[in-house]
């Protein structure tokens, strides 16, 4: 190693021992003086006190008094197996000493070809076995000792003590506005000044001044240089451990102070498949204790204060996964202080596969796997928000996948007296998009349920609403997607004596509201209901009416308050019209009988009879059948009433295309069936309605 001193970078403290010793403090050329000047005194001891100008450059050296040899050197050479040179100090001074003045000059200098160059061992364990000082007054660079290492390691240090440290560093300058210099600091190979300019910016700011245990600093022309690396190479060894003793203080901290780039305050990276980039751990019982912290000062969109990046192009991976072993915990909480923004927020960039922005597992028995919670009194906050940009994209999805248990995929829930529990807004103008969808696969599950635990009130258990005025836009929308089976598109209960299991209400004055609407093909029901139906209003059916038996039920008019009167329809296995009235016959005892001009149009092979009123007329007869509709009659009396019913069968478009017929088979899948069995004295059972009431059984309650 050259003797010339070697260029040093830029630091920002000079590191002192936190206890120095009595002595004054020494450096190694004043070491290596004092060990020359003792070894003097040994050899002129040996030889006499000649003068002092005797001991000058071939001379012999004077014990005990001050010898000059001029420009020349002196040396000492043993071949022992021992020391070669032995001072030993029984006073308080200095065993060895050395002494250089000159501005490059060294003090001690020592070199070995296989061994130490220099080794220092104390029995002492309050002192120091090697022990280096720097007195200047003012800070320039300078150190108390140096390591250079060339192409080994600057320094080693090693210890046996579990309560020692191998290297221990305190910097005991009293800090000031400008902050206070860290007690290690470490700068890569090829680094400059530049490299500590954002320490150096902290602390003329007064920010993370110190003091500061460790400062490392990579190299600003190395685009991949760590600061501080540590390596643990055991099963549970700790790469790189901070601990802060403070109320306020941090273990870690890392900042990335760059206004540019893709920067890392911290970063953690693990090669083992079931290891953990960054692991936050907070060992508090109690208090708002946290694993890990994230904050962020911006303002731009999709600033995170905590930011997880899956980057592999599949596997079932996460971005951010939060594991809270509590029975009341949580995986992931996200807090959001502000007037607006996100406590959590999932983004999932791939355009392709079942990508998730956020997802939330629990294990327990009452646990969320997802849990939003806002908790501001007033304003439109949500406990979750869902955003979906693709076009067959879900905003929130929610999976149970327990086999058995009341699971929940999403479940939602609101404390406020005007709140929602789950809110889903669609807000594109196009396409089939759904605010909030639900999902089951179980034979017995339910895609959406909502549930209204009040016991009075305007309470709903499921309400959709539609600000569309096109056809067909609908508050409430089932739809049973399977080609076979009795499935329900929208299933309505009711546990109630009083209550409807479906109800709709048209509120508007205008128009023509529908209620309750269905619409089914030709060979389906619009409408189906296993028990007894009431209408109150008008009963309006463009098709065929198909019935048991029919009749007219009015309060009796004689006793309106306690009875009621039946009459029974007219029945016939023709399409019947009925026409009737009264006529009084001329002079002639004859009469015409005018109908209704569409009465040819509508109806066909007549049936006409007559009825004489108040005598007798045995001769009364139709005269002449309808034709350009009028039909008379003849044979009566002169100003005799005769009562007449004319009929026939209806020949219009949709008679002619909807003919009812008189006789049928019933269908392979009603045979042994019965409309009414008990009136044919079979059972119950064998109804028709009776077992398609069962194919639709009630739903257990949920």
């Amino acid at each position: 190693m050259a003797a010339e001193p070697l260029t040093e970078p830029i630091v920002v403290s000079d590191p002192t021992p936190e206890a120095p010793p009595a002595e004054p403090a020494r450096s190694r050329r004043s070491i290596l003086g004092a060990g020359l000047a003792g070894l003097a005194g040994l050899v002129l001891g040996s030889l006499g006190r000649p003068a002092p100008t005797d001991a000058a450059a071939g001379g012999s050296l004077v014990m005990g008094s001050a010898n000059s040899a001029g420009t020349s050197n002196t040396s000492l050479t043993t071949a022992s197996a021992g020391t070669a040179l032995l001072v030993t100090q029984t006073g308080a001074g200095t065993a060895l000493r050395g002494s250089a003045t000159a501005v490059n000059g060294i003090a001690g200098f020592f070199t070995s070809a296989n061994g130490p160059g220099v080794s220092g061992v104390t029995a002492n364990n309050t002192k120091y076995g090697v022990y280096g000082g720097n007195d200047a007054a003012t800070y320039n660079g300078g150190a108390a000792v140096r390591a250079a290492g060339e192409q080994n390691h600057g320094l080693v240090a090693t210890t046996a003590s579990t309560s020692a440290i191998a290297v221990k560093a305190t910097n005991s300058a009293v800090g000031t506005t400008a902050g206070q210099g860290p007690a290690v600091q470490g700068l890569a190979s090829g680094g400059t000044a530049a490299d500590l300019r954002p320490y150096a910016y902290f602390r003329a700011a007064g920010e993370f001044a110190g003091p500061n245990g460790v400062i490392g600093a990579a190299s600003s022309d190395k685009t991949d240089g760590v600061g501080v690396i540590g390596v643990g190479n055991r099963t549970s060894a700790v790469g790189v451990l901070g601990q802060a003793m403070g109320s306020g203080g941090t273990g870690v901290l890392g900042q990335a102070s760059s206004s540019t780039g893709v920067t890392c305050g911290v970063e953690g990276d693990t090669a083992s498949p079931s290891g953990i980039g960054v692991k936050g751990a907070n060992s508090a019982t109690s208090g708002l204790a946290y694993g890990v912290s994230g904050s962020t000062a911006s303002s731009t969109s999709y600033a995170s204060g905590v930011y997880g990046h899956a980057s592999a192009s599949s596997g079932f991976t996460y971005g951010v996964c939060g594991l809270a072993d509590s029975m009341n915990g949580t995986g992931v909480a996200g807090i959001i202080g502000g007037a607006s923004g996100w406590g959590v927020y999932g983004f999932a960039t791939s355009s392709t596969g079942t990508s998730i922005g956020v997802a939330g597992q629990s294990a327990g028995s009452n646990g969320a796997g997802v849990r939003g919670l806002a908790s501001s009194t007033s304003g439109f906050t949500s406990g979750v928000i869902g955003e979906a940009d693709s076009t067959s994209g879900t905003g929130v999805y929610g999976t149970a996948m327990a086999t058995s248990g009341t699971t929940y995929g999403v479940q939602g829930w609101n404390s406020s007296t005007s709140g929602t529990g789950v809110h889903g807004v669609a807000t594109a103008a196009s396409g089939s998009t759904v605010g909030v969808e639900g999902e089951s696969a179980s034979p017995s599950g339910i895609g959406v349920k909502g549930v209204n635990s009040a016991t009075g009130g305007l309470a709903y258990g499921v309400y959709g609403t539609t600000a569309s005025a096109d056809h067909n836009a609908t508050g409430v929308y089932g739809h049973a997607t399977a080609a076979s089976g009795s499935i329900n598109g929208v299933w309505g209960q009711v546990d109630s004596d009083s209550g409807w299991g479906v109800y709709g209400d048209a509120t508007s004055a205008t128009g023509t509201p529908v209620a309750v609407g269905g619409n089914a093909p030709s060979n389906g029901w619009a409408l189906y209901g296993g028990g007894n139906a009431q209408v109150t209003g008008n009963l309006n059916v463009t098709g065929t009416v198909s019935k048991g038996g029919g009749s007219f039920k009015i309060d009796h008019p004689l006793d309106p308050a306690n009875k009621f009167l039946y009459h029974s329809f007219v029945e016939s296995p023709d399409m019947k019209n009925v026409y009737d009235g009264v006529v009084t016959l001329d002079a002639k005892g004859e009469a015409t009988v005018t109908l209704p001009e569409w009465f040819e149009t509508l109806n066909r092979d007549f049936r006409y009879q007559l009825t004489s009123i108040g005598q007798a007329a045995p001769d009364l007869h139709v005269k002449s059948e309808v034709k350009a509709n009028v039909f008379s009659i003849a044979g009566g009396g002169s100003g005799q009433k005769v009562s007449w019913q004319l009929t026939g069968i209806r020949k219009d478009a949709w008679a002619d295309a909807h003919r009812i017929p008189v006789e049928e088979e019933k269908p392979a899948t009603e045979r042994g069936l019965y409309l009414h069995p008990t009136e044919h004295g079979q059972a119950a059972a064998k109804g028709i309605d009776s077992v398609r009431n069962a194919a639709m059984k009630p739903h257990p309650a949920k």
